[in-house]
């Protein structure tokens, strides 16, 4: 079912039910054959309340839980049925992919490797158990990108209702969420927001495609054909189904059906329009027949009013499992989608791919950060200077919701270093690449605010001096009024930041700087991305012009290292720093941010640690 709309069906069914044990396993079957699992969960609980030892009911729970993204749960009900019958149904196949879900690994391989062995299953269900344990192999030692940062937008985009397919054109947001009518039912509107300053500073709907009987969503403003492109959804035996419409922009009222791509009781879905080699196409997804899984994603080529016969994009994209959300980058020709059967983290990961000219390359995932272990889904942006802007939808942890943990998605913005294809850089020969993240500490406040806020008057190297010799301030403020053990421990934790923290920062950049003058006496082009953070106290915007300063200072020192010798090779461009100011952004929740506990938000070593910059990543070329 389209994640959509889940909340329209949680109210839809919200009814009283005869208390017999037959009558609510049957509404709750009922619910889940329409794949309707928010109204079965309810139901299988209050059967397992009744018989709480009957596997079947145990197991439907488990899958119903599943299918609800509960993946915590979900495993403590497979765990009881394997408790009980070890081989039923598909029970290991189930635990080995909430355990990868979970990070546990080496535990869900076993699961899988125990499910394939068992030769119980049929050929897709096989298929999937290779993947996961695949996936496995891939994820487990894959970090968060240091280059990607992604933050949930506020509340007045994101509601406890689903945010879903966010587009951004000419300073403005267009997303689709639930809301109530005036007649107290639900439904899915388009609204829009502007970008102003720094922030989104509205919220309305958009009206001019609206429709008083119909589900709007998955608008596509399209300046190559002058046209909105959208879907008009509705439920239809329990089933909702969504068609492709468009409406020229100097008629916006006249909703054109797509007849050439719609077809009776399939949904097609999610346009998205591009030049691809060439011509004008429409991508978009559906889960008509002669695909290779449940949703594909398709092309047609447009002709003036006329859309071509769909083609699928083929199997390099296309699976057994669910292809969705198409959005292509032309600049860099590669395509990107949300896959459930593609190796990834969890639920719908997003994918890229390449197209090769005539034939489509490897795919990608797009790695942890813009992936989770949730769902993750419409992701598009677009170039700006050193960076891909742009925005997802995902229900990941710190998405607001309606119901349960997990039902709904929010719109999350995101920044990735532009033209930096980051898992191909030539980089192990450089004995350099061991020392990153190379984490770089300042005092707090520093360096001080001037005319200018994101410029630093004094170097790197100022700023270490000073905050070395502030060493005892430190260890004595972090340490006061506590007595014996706990005073020692304090004390000793204080010194070790100092000695292997902050004296190990200065050293390894030093360190750093011998090799890259070598580099670059040698005519290489080095490329340096920095990437700046704060503690919490203060607000975001002065935390941010803090940030940038404290590169600024050690891009200073770098240019006075021994005697000035690197500064040339700033002047003649083969040397370039590529600032990402994160600010107090990715700061852990629990950095205290009362400046009247100046022990622990000034003198605490978690605090302490979050004052730093980091060299990321090096380009050498």
């Amino acid at each position: 079912m389209s994640r959509l709309f889940i909340i329209i069906f949680l109210f839809l069914y919200q009814m009283s039910f005869s208390q017999s044990f037959d009558n609510i396993i049957e509404k709750a079957e009922y619910f889940s054959s329409q794949e309707n699992y928010y109204s079965a969960i309810p139901l299988y609980k209050k059967a397992l309340n009744k018989k709480p030892n009957q596997t079947d009911i145990i197991y439907q729970y488990a899958e119903a839980l599943r299918q609800t993204y509960n993946y915590q749960e979900a495993l403590k009900y497979y765990q009881k049925v394997y408790s009980i019958n070890s081989d039923y149904k598909d029970v290991k196949l189930w635990m080995g992919v909430l355990n990868k879900n979970m990070s546990n690994y080496d535990l869900s391989v076993s699961f899988l490797n125990e499910f394939i062995l068992s030769k119980s299953f049929d050929e897709i269900l096989y298929k999937k158990a290779l993947v996961e344990i695949a996936a496995n192999k891939l994820i487990k030692d894959l970090k968060e990108d240091s280059l990607v940062q992604i933050n949930r937008l506020n509340n007045n985009i994101n509601s406890e209702f689903s945010e879903l397919s966010p587009h951004y054109y000419k300073d403005t947001l267009y997303y689709n969420s639930i809301r109530e009518n005036t007649d107290n039912n639900y439904k899915s509107i388009v609204f829009y927001s502007l970008f102003k300053g720094d922030k989104f500073i509205y919220n309305q709907e958009f009206s001019l495609i609206e429709d008083d009987d119909m589900h709007i969503s998955n608008l596509f403003i399209d300046t190559l054909t002058q046209r909105f492109y959208f879907n008009k959804c509705d439920l239809s035996n329990n089933k909702f189904l969504c068609q492709l419409y468009y409406s020229d922009f100097t008629s916006p009222n006249n909703h054109v059906y797509i007849s050439d791509i719609n077809i009776s009781n399939f949904s097609s879905t999610q346009p998205f329009v591009s030049n691809w080699q060439g011509n004008n196409v429409l991508f978009f997804t559906s889960d008509r027949n002669k695909g290779y899984g449940g949703l594909d994603i398709w092309v047609s080529y447009i002709n003036n009013n006329s859309h071509g016969t769909p083609i699928n994009l083929g199997p390099e994209i296309n699976t057994f499992g669910d292809e969705i959300s198409p959005f292509y980058d032309v600049i860099e020709d590669n395509f990107y989608f949300s896959s459930d059967w593609h190796m990834g983290f969890g639920g719908f990961d997003i994918f890229k791919i390449k197209w090769e000219g005539d034939h489509w390359g490897k795919t990608h995932n797009m790695g942890k950060g813009i992936n989770s272990i949730y769902n993750d889904l419409y992701l598009k942006f677009k170039h700006e200077e050193n960076y891909k802007i742009g925005f997802l939808s995902s229900n990941r942890e710190g998405s607001l919701n309606i119901s349960d943990d997990f039902c709904c998605n929010d719109i999350y913005g995101f920044k990735i270093l532009n033209n930096c294809n980051c898992d191909t850089i030539k980089i192990k020969e450089y004995t350099f690449n061991k020392l990153l993240p190379l984490k770089i500490y300042f005092d707090n406040d520093k360096p001080e605010k001037l005319k200018n806020d994101t410029i630093s008057n004094k170097d790197y190297l100022f700023y270490y001096n000073n905050y070395l010799k502030k060493r005892k301030e430190f260890v004595d403020f972090y340490s006061s009024g506590l007595e014996g053990r706990f005073y020692k421990n304090a004390v000793d934790n204080m010194n070790y930041f100092f000695d292997t923290e902050i004296l190990k920062g200065k050293r390894h950049l030093d360190k750093l700087l011998i090799e890259l003058e070598d580099l670059l006496k040698n005519d290489k082009n080095i490329k340096l991305i920095f990437k700046g953070f704060t503690s919490p106290l203060t607000s975001k915007e002065y935390n941010k012009a803090l940030s940038k300063r404290r590169i600024h200072s050690v891009e200073k020192y770098i240019k006075k290292y021994n005697n000035g010798s690197l500064n040339k090779f700033f002047k003649n461009g083969q040397i370039n720093i590529i600032m990402m100011p994160f600010g107090e952004d990715l700061a852990p929740r629990f950095i205290n941010d009362n400046p009247k506990d100046i022990k622990k938000s000034i003198f605490g070593i978690n605090a302490s640690r979050e004052r730093r910059v980091e060299i990321v990543k090096i380009e050498v070329n």
